[in-house]
């Protein structure tokens, strides 16, 4: 494949193209591509092509992959933007359920239970959590309810998305939200059922990949496999008219038995109609055997990164999260303004009341910014979230600044910290931050990916009129 011949410009070369040092520049990239030179500018967001053998730049020649890339790319994440430019909240995740009726063998959450011993969200921090939301930020465009399993709470679920409702056309909120759920799929009530139809919810489901290795990890309370339930209630949410995203959480089993992320995208997509796969990779306690290496995940990322690529420019609707993501902030020439949207376009009231940046951040005391019941009784040192937040900014960050990935740079706070405290270290020299290097890495493969792409349908274009 053209891509495996791909490789990145030395600066000798770099020179000879330009007639310039194009270094002094930090937001431009610079690829070989075959007989191609690919120019990625963080500044425009525009990744450019260029003949090799002209050795100019000037706008003769030049093609922008932006006008040829899929169109149906850009639908998903369409409300991405300059969030900290406008005062709405893109997500408020209620966590509803402390409890959970599966026994996942890697929780992150202890066992759904965070650390309240499987507290149910009641009817008072429900209001609360709605009335601090709408009071602090002029528009919510998604609550999303999560756990635990927030199906085990539906009478909660109903009341907020009633409570909605009257807040709207009282015109105390301006925009009704839009209502989403994160479930496991094992038990779905008729009651609940009749609640994804009323109110019209986006649905994610938690689901590990074909039955040989889901029932390995997603468990009943009794120690049975749940993949068959899962999957008829998937099917019935699909019967419904309702699309499900996935999640699947990838772990090292995965990989010894031969599944990597471009076969679950076919799983996904031959047997639920799966577009956009997202599949973050296991956090669990350091002496587990799941996690999956870094340098093993940067891998088994590129290749899926690759695939996707090639299954959108030939039509195939088929690809994974990070992918479709990239794909679309390229398309639309929209740069990513928060490496992570915890606490900056999304906030999670835990069960207790609790707020914080994500439900992958609660973690108790110092992560907590406060309570919308008015009790305190968590809410720990906020230098400690403060901090972790500020070094995720890029436009802040010194390393980050000078950075030719910035643009297109993103990934999750509650991830990094599992793989390396909360003392994150961030740098643009090569080998100083393995997440960094990830991150680029990823950012690279990509670029080239899609230049690659395009060359081979300029190709084919040209083969077919001869």
């Amino acid at each position: 494949m053209l891509l495996a011949q791909a490789r990145l410009l030395d600066a000798s070369t770099t020179t000879l193209l330009t007639g310039k040092n194009m270094s002094v520049n930090p937001n431009l990239k610079i690829f070989e591509c075959g007989e191609y030179v690919a120019i990625f500018n963080g500044d425009d967001m525009t990744l450019k092509l260029l003949p090799l053998k002209k050795y100019s730049f000037s706008s003769q020649g030049q093609t922008n992959l932006n006008s040829v890339l899929p169109v149906h790319a850009s639908e998903i994440y369409k409300n991405e933007g300059k969030i900290d430019e406008r005062p709405a909240i893109h997500r408020l995740s209620l966590n509803v359920s402390n409890l959970c009726n599966m026994a996942c063998k890697y929780c992150y959450a202890n066992g759904g239970n965070y650390y309240t011993n499987g507290m149910l969200m009641d009817k008072r921090t429900a209001f609360n959590s709605v009335n601090f939301a709408y009071r602090n930020f002029s528009a919510i465009e998604l609550i999303n309810f999560f756990g635990g399993e927030p199906t085990l709470n539906e009478e909660i679920i109903e009341l907020v998305c009633e409570f909605c409702i009257y807040l709207h056309a009282k015109g105390m909120m301006p925009y009704l939200p839009r209502f989403g759920l994160t479930t496991n799929g094992y038990i779905i009530s008729s009651r609940m059922f009749d609640l994804l139809r009323r109110y019209n919810f986006s649905v994610s489901v938690s689901t590990d990949g074909p039955k040989m290795i889901h029932d390995k990890f997603r468990i009943s309370k009794e120690h049975s496999g749940t993949f068959d339930a899962v999957a008829n209630n998937i099917r019935s949410i699909i019967r419904m008219g309702i699309i499900p995203e996935f999640e699947c959480t990838y772990t090292s089993e995965h990989y010894r038995m031969g599944i990597d992320l471009a076969a679950l995208m076919d799983f996904f997509y031959d047997n639920f109609g799966c577009r956009t796969l997202h599949c973050p990779m296991v956090i669990a306690e350091s002496n587990s055997p799941l996690p999956v290496p870094l340098n093993t995940a940067v891998r088994l990322y590129s290749d899926a990164i690759r695939y996707s690529i090639h299954n959108l420019m030939d039509g195939v609707p088929k690809s994974i999260s990070i992918a479709t993501r990239l794909l679309n902030n390229l398309t639309n020439r929209i740069p990513i303004y928060h490496y992570c949207p915890a606490g900056k376009s999304s906030i999670t009231v835990n069960a207790d009341g609790n707020i914080y940046a994500c439900f992958m951040l609660m973690r108790g005391r110092g992560f907590c910014f406060g309570n919308v019941n008015g009790d305190c009784h968590e809410f720990g040192n906020p230098n400690v979230i403060g901090i972790l937040l500020e070094n995720a900014d890029k436009w802040k960050d010194p390393d980050c600044q000078s950075c030719w990935a910035k643009s297109l740079c993103f990934g999750c706070l509650g991830e990094d910290i599992a793989r390396g405290g909360t003392a994150i270290q961030r740098s643009v020299i090569l080998g100083q931050s393995g997440i960094c290097d990830s991150k680029r890495k990823l950012i690279e493969v990509f670029l080239m990916s899609v230049a690659d792409a395009y060359v081979r349908e300029e190709t084919k274009q040209e083969e077919a009129c001869l």
